[in-house]
Parts: structure tokens; C-alpha cells; sequence
């Protein structure tokens, strides 16, 4: 782990701060000016493997570009052996992307899911690795490797980038956006279906593979990086050291990142953390692998380089602890506040003091969760305390929050719709658990519903199976893809069942809609499907049908009082086991422009305009029929 040079001081410290805001401009920004750029001087620098390639923007490399499409455009400049330097961003992607909330890892982060989102952004010190679908709202950063399988997919505006090592992208479908950034390594996307709509690539090396290629310049990222790199430190040895244990051969290995990569390297270790003893040195590489003769409960392994220019640079160091099962690594905390050394180094604070600012927070949750400055006393409300503000304004405290483990960072720690100060002070529920009485109702849904959230049962009968007449509004959340603007009609829902209706039910385009649809069919097909738990008496679908879609033209059957109207509308349901779209009997109220229907289940749902339907059944309606129903109920 960790074998690539780390060039550390392009990790630039991420501080506490807010984002800032991007004022008026006197003159055009200046833009980073490649949809693709590759550092290396190799051969095939860039290389794509499609049958067709479109790029729309400029390309460059200080190596060669290879492909084996047969047609290979680029509207913008092609440049090979281009003898430009890479540019470095990593300020102005932390400032950008890594100062709000961060999910931050101090080794590795793998994750394995059907769907994974990536909402909050990820940082990690060793490599990132996600399987599933993957939607990338954010950002992710790796210090090392970033390897993401699956369905990947994320929007223009958000960034993944590898510090010291490659992005590897490998799976069927990817829509890729936003910035990808691996400047030190490569960047490798293999997928069978590749959208890429607006981008930016930069790395030592791109390659690509896939049946066709059209990539577009993004020009708000370009605007946001600019052509500018910033500065590399030179003057000082910048080393970091990190350890491996082999259980089979029961070896120790010892990997460091340095930024003056020739040199003497002098590999230490102590048993107290003060008293050190060389253990081996090694010129120019970047390993060491040694055995203890002797077994021991703890040590500290550190890495002292001499440079050639006589320079002398020193990693923090790392532990070694003995376990059950052979040796544990981990990194230095000397003060035990959960915030390695290496990291209070990096941001400023102090590695033997919990608190540096001596605020009432530590530097790990200023840090990690709260996004307050960890050397400032009062860095978001002048005289007051972080400790005492309320960074998700619910009512308590930082202090408070951490005090009673709850999250400070969201206003509901357990998502069941009730803020955290309401559980404490108005409910007495439990914030940390969403269904505090356990009867398979959460909290929030109780109190909507007018239940007890801290009793189980409601006049003998348990809360899961307590039924309640309910309905979900036209404006709900649930109905959103169906009472869109364009829809001729909006729908809400009478039901008595059991649990919360409005998380117990989903509502959505039909996935018969291209089978079932017709001329005759008002607006679209929906889902409605119920969860195993909910067992409704009775479901009643409205619709409020919109002025325009009231009155009908003349007609085949105009004339005909039952077709007057919304009277012409009936509700329909597809059913599977005869495939075939049937009338329910559907009730009309012509003062509110509204028709129903009591429906059994869940299932596939619609509006037929009757007269339609009738006509281009071949229906012939004599005029003397005057009994002739609106269509027959099923």
C-alpha cells in the first residue's frame, strides 16, 4: 500500500473555511483550456480504443496520441509532444469541494452496495474503492488509488480526484461530468456504454475503452481550476511513512512517500516513542522489509531520509501493536483525540493537545464533523464558543450534540422526520433510534399520524397494525413524478391502512407505459405499489382534472349526455393476467371537476377518455340509444 511517490506538499492543508463567493469579473476568467491532458511523454499518452470518437474542445499531451477509431474528430486543437507542465489544483478543489461536511478516512475506504450515493464528500489517506451504482454528487479524493465499479454517474459540477495515484473506472454504463484528476497517474475508463456530457481530464496518462466516445469541454470547471498551477515547496523534505505486516511470513514492510525521492533512508523504530535505534538503511527506493527477532507489545517505526543535497527530512511516526492474530499497524495519535498526527501536522494544530483553540471541541470533531476552524476560539459567531453554537440549527448545542451522541451536522440523527431538540424536549423519544417504542412505526410518522411514539399500542391494538384513514395530498412528495405541470390532471389518494401511507406506498411512471399507451389515454400510466407491511381497507384514487381537458370538441358521441364533461373519463387498470386495460367503476362530483375510484391493490392505473376509446372501438351509439351507459364497470 501506498507504493507511488507522494508528492506531499501538493496536498495542500485543508483548513477550516467557508467557500468562498466568486465576485463580479472585470474581464474574462481565464480557463483551463483542455477537455483532455495528458503529462507523460510516452508514446500513447492518450490513448482511445473506440470505433468512434467526437471531442469538442482541445486535447494536448507532451506525449503522443493514439486510436484505433476509424473516425476521430476533435472540434479544437490537436496537440501532441505539447512540452507543458502539469498543473496542480489541489487548493482550490479542497477550498471548492472538502470544507463543508467530508466523510474523511485515515487509510483505505472500500464500499460494496447496490446503490451507493455519494452525497457528502469522501476523502481518504490511502486508496478509494466503490462497488454498486454509484452517483457522485460531490466529491471524492484519494491519496493513492481510486477505483470505482459499477455503474458510475455523477453531474458536471463535482470532482474525483487520486492524489498520488490512478483512477481506474471499469464497468458497463458511466455518465461522467464534473472533473476527473489524477495528476501524478493514470486515468483508465473501460465501459460499454460511455456518456460524456461535460468534462475535464487531467492525469500523467488517459486511456480509454469504449464502443464510441463524444466528450464535451466543461467550461465552469475549466473556469473554476483556471490555467494556473500552484506553487511547488522545493526547499524542504516533505516524508511519510506507512507499515505493512505479512501474518504468513510474519515480516514487516515499512513504505514512505518523499518528495526528494533519491537519498539515504534510515528506518527507526523505539518502544517508548522517544528512544529510537536504526533497524536499516536503504539508498533511493522507497521499501523496507525486516523482521523482530524478539516479540513485543508495541513499537514505533519512523523514516529519517538524508538527501543527497545533505537535507534532512523526518516522517511522524507509526505504531505497531501486538494482537490475538500477529500485529495491527496504525497510524500516531498522540493525543487521542481521533485526528492522526500526520493530519494535526498537515492543518496546523497541535499533534499532544486535543483541543488547540481550547474551545470545549477536539480537533478531530472540529475537523471531521462540525467544519469549524480548529485553531480559532470562536471562528463562526465572534465571541461565542464553537463548542456553543449550533452548526445544523436544531436547537442544540455543538457541545450538547456530542455530549448526547447525536449528529451536528444534521438537524435529525436518525431520520425519522423529528428534529433532535423536538425528541429530547418536546417528544421524550429516543434521537438516536427512529423507532423509539419499537412497534414498526418510526417516530416522526406516530406523531404525524396522532400516535404515542413511546407506546407501542393504541386502544389494545399495535401501532404497525393500528389502521388510520389517511391521505396523501396532490403536493406530496410521493406524487411529484406523476402531478408534474405538463400532467391534464393532479392526483391524491384517500387510504385506511396501517403504518404511515406516505412511506408504505410508491407512485411512478408505469413500466407498461410504452405497452399500454393510446390515444384515448388522458395523461399518463402510473405504479401505485404497496410495501409487504401495509394492508390496506381501502385505497380511493382522485383526480382533479385541469380546466383545459374538461370540455370536449364535437364529437362522434359529443351530443350524448354521458359523454358531457368529465363524465367521458372513466379510471382504468391494466391487468396482467388478461393484458388488457379494463374500466373501473368510477365515480364523478362535476362541481370539483373530480373523479374516483375505490381500487382494491396496487397495480397499473390510468384515465381513458371513454369517447375515444369508444370510437376507435367501432362503437355505433344510435342516437334513439339514449340508456347507453359510459363504459361498462369492471
Amino acid at each position: 500500500m501506498f507504493k507511488k511517490l507522494l508528492s506531499v506538499v501538493l496536498s495542500a492543508a485543508t483548513a477550516v473555511s467557508f467557500i468562498p463567493q466568486i465576485p463580479a469579473r472585470a474581464e474574462e476568467a481565464v480557463r483551463y483550456p483542455y477537455v483532455m491532458f495528458a503529462g507523460s511523454a510516452e508514446e500513447g499518452a492518450i490513448t482511445i480504443n473506440s470505433n468512434n470518437v467526437c471531442i469538442n474542445g482541445s486535447i494536448a499531451t507532451n506525449g503522443t496520441i493514439s486510436t484505433t477509431a476509424q473516425n476521430f474528430n476533435v472540434n479544437g486543437s490537436r496537440t501532441e509532444n505539447a512540452q507543458e507542465t502539469m498543473k496542480f489544483f489541489f487548493d482550490k478543489i479542497d477550498s471548492r469541494y472538502f470544507t463543508s461536511h467530508v466523510d474523511t478516512y485515515f487509510e483505505d475506504f472500500f464500499l460494496e452496495d447496490t446503490n451507493i450515493n455519494v452525497n457528502i464528500p469522501i476523502e481518504a489517506e490511502g486508496d478509494i474503492g466503490l462497488t454498486g451504482n454509484i452517483n457522485i454528487t460531490s466529491g471524492i479524493k484519494a491519496l493513492n488509488d481510486v477505483v470505482l465499479s459499477g455503474n458510475v454517474e455523477n453531474p458536471q459540477d463535482s470532482v474525483i480526484c487520486a492524489e498520488t495515484g490512478d483512477i481506474i473506472i471499469d464497468t458497463d454504463n458511466v455518465n461522467l461530468n464534473g472533473l476527473v484528476y489524477a495528476p501524478n497517474g493514470c486515468v483508465n475508463i473501460t465501459a460499454q456504454n460511455l456518456n460524456i456530457n461535460s468534462v475535464i481530464i487531467i492525469a500523467d496518462t488517459i486511456t480509454i475503452t469504449c464502443p464510441n466516445l463524444n466528450a464535451n469541454y466543461n467550461a465552469q470547471m475549466a473556469e473554476l481550476i483556471g490555467n494556473g498551477s500552484e506553487p511547488i515547496n522545493t526547499d524542504d523534505i516533505e516524508i511519510v511513512a506507512y507499515g505493512e505486516y505479512d501474518t504468513e511470513t510474519e515480516a514487516f514492510s515499512v513504505y514512505w512517500n518523499t518528495t526528494v525521492p533519491d537519498g539515504s533512508f534510515d528506518i527507526q523504530a523505539s518502544d517508548d516513542g522517544e528512544n529510537y535505534t536504526s533497524i536499516g538503511t536503504v539508498n533511493n527506493t522507497d521499501s523496507f522489509e525486516f523482521s523482530f527477532t524478539e516479540p513485543f507489545e508495541k513499537k514505533y517505526i519512523k523514516v529519517i531520509e538524508t538527501a543527497n543535497s545533505g537535507k534532512v527530512g523526518e516522517s511522524v511516526p507509526f505504531v505497531v501493536i501486538s494482537t490475538e492474530n500477529g500485529y495491527d499497524i496504525e497510524v500516531l495519535d498522540s493525543d487521542e483525540d481521533g485526528l492522526p498526527d500526520i493530519y494535526e501536522l498537515k492543518i496546523g494544530t497541535d499533534p499532544y493537545d486535543q483541543d488547540t483553540d481550547d474551545d470545549g471541541l477536539t480537533d478531530y470533531q472540529e475537523y471531521v464533523y462540525t467544519q469549524t476552524d480548529p485553531l480559532v476560539y470562536d471562528s463562526v459567531t465572534e465571541g461565542v464558543s464553537d463548542a456553543d453554537i449550533d452548526t445544523d440549527e436544531d436547537g442544540l448545542s455543538n457541545i450538547d450534540e456530542f455530549t448526547r451522541e447525536t449528529y451536528p451536522w444534521t438537524p435529525d440523527t436518525d431520520q425519522d422526520g423529528l428534529s433532535d431538540y423536538d425528541e429530547i424536549f418536546v417528544y421524550n423519544t429516543d434521537p438516536l433510534i427512529a423507532d423509539s417504542d419499537e412497534d414498526g412505526v418510526d417516530d416522526g410518522s406516530e406523531i404525524k399520524l396522532g400516535l404515542d411514539p413511546n407506546d407501542p399500542a393504541t386502544n389494545g391494538v399495535p401501532d404497525g397494525e393500528y389502521v388510520i384513514p389517511q391521505t396523501i395530498a396532490a403536493d406530496s412528495s410521493i406524487l411529484s413524478t406523476v402531478n408534474t405541470a405538463e400532467s391534464p390532471y393532479e392526483l391524491s389518494i384517500d387510504i385506511k391502512t396501517n403504518g404511515d401511507a406516505e412511506k408504505e406506498l410508491t407512485v411512478d411512471e408505469s413500466g407498461y407505459s410504452a405497452a399500454i399507451e393510446n390515444d384515448a389515454m388522458l395523461g399518463a400510466s402510473f405504479d401505485v405499489e404497496i410495501t409487504d407491511t401495509c394492508n390496506p381497507e381501502e385505497i380511493v384514487l382522485k383526480y382533479d382534472i385541469k380546466e383545459g381537458y374538461i370540455n370536449n370538441d364535437p364529437s362522434v358521441y359529443s351530443g350524448k349526455e354521458q359523454f358531457q364533461g368529465i363524465n367521458r373519463f372513466a379510471v382504468f387498470k391494466y391487468f396482467e393476467e388478461v393484458k388488457a386495460l379494463l374500466p373501473l367503476y368510477t365515480e364523478y362530483d362535476e362541481i370539483t371537476n373530480t373523479i374516483s375510484a375505490n381500487v382494491e391493490d396496487g397495480g397499473t392505473y390510468c384515465i381513458m377518455d371513454t369517447e375515444k376509446w369508444f370510437s376507435d372501438l367501432g362503437v355505433d351509439l344510435s342516437e334513439t340509444d339514449e340508456e347507453t351507459e359510459s363504459p361498462p364497470k369492471h
